[in-house]
């Protein structure tokens, strides 16, 4: 599992160097057809990447067709995407689809031309194991598993000593 972290974190991180965008607050990765994306948001709503202690962290994930073309978006199972948490030492602490179960069928999202299909997930601090997540930096991962591609963007939040 740690040699699977670490190709993860090898292969994301080259990613980001090259598909990075520094126009917003939004982490991409694009690929010839759709751009996945995904921003850090507090519980109001707005972008940032420093949380309180026990605060919430939502991820806004995006996928946009880049195409002037309506697209499909086929999945190989109802989980169109997943979001990990890893401590400094790429040890996976949270995964949303952790204890979720997803249809096996093979659904389509289709997308009109240039168009965006956002999800939105909360992060309550808790960890797998049911502890709370401890004071520090994390790396977070979203990947969007659609068309045979597993997009991965890589991000990371912090989190502090409430004041």
């Amino acid at each position: 599992m740690k040699y699977i972290n670490i190709f993860y974190l090898l292969l994301v991180l080259c990613v980001f160097v090259s598909c990075g965008d520094g126009d917003n607050n939004a982490i991409h990765y694009e690929s010839p057809v759709f751009d996945t994306s995904f921003e850090i948001l507090d519980k109001a709503g707005q972008a940032k990447t420093v949380f309180n202690h026990s605060e919430p962290v939502s991820f806004k994930i995006n996928i946009t067709n880049l195409t002037d073309k309506s697209q499909e978006m086929q999945f190989s199972s109802g989980q169109f995407y997943d979001i990990n948490i890893f401590d400094s030492s790429e040890n996976l602490l949270w995964q949303w689809s952790y204890d979720l179960y997803f249809t096996q069928d093979t659904p389509l999202l289709n997308f009109k031309p240039n168009e965006t299909k956002s999800f939105t997930e909360t992060w309550d601090q808790n960890l797998n194991n049911g502890d709370i997540a401890d004071i520090g930096i994390y790396i977070v991962f979203v990947h969007s598993t659609g068309c045979g591609e597993d997009l991965v963007v890589p991000g990371y939040i912090e989190i502090k000593p409430v004041k």
